[in-house]
């Protein structure tokens, strides 16, 4: 199994939770893609992205 993160920036940290949603609903639509996790940075430090997308296959 292959883990793959993805950590973003986005311009407008408001849009995190609207990322987050998209990201999500990757989840069934790539055959080989088997789950899909998604965490968001709750402080929204700028240090940090809003979150690595998890995807192991």
């Amino acid at each position: 199994m292959i883990t793959h993160v993805v950590m973003m920036k986005l311009h407008d940290p408001a849009d995190r939770v609207e990322a987050a949603t998209r990201l999500r609903s990757m989840q069934g639509q790539i055959p080989d893609l088997l789950s899909v996790e998604v965490l968001i940075d709750p402080l929204g430090r700028r240090l940090f992205r809003p979150g690595p997308a998890v995807h192991p296959h």
